[in-house]
């Protein structure tokens, strides 16, 4: 999920809830005429599901 670079308060509300910055691509989206970048987060699940056993 990309949440542009600006929106501090969104990030932080992703992090308190548990997402992590994978990565940032640069000049990604372009506002107001000027290209900007954009975060990539994400988050794993805490209890990822089990293959059953064979």
């Amino acid at each position: 999920m990309p949440p542009a670079c600006c929106s501090w308060r969104a990030i932080r509300l992703y992090e308190r809830h548990g997402f992590i910055t994978e990565g940032i691509m640069r000049g990604h989206i372009l506002r107001d005429g000027i290209y900007a970048n954009t975060q990539m987060m994400a988050r794993l699940h805490p209890r990822p599901p089990q293959l059953p056993a064979s």
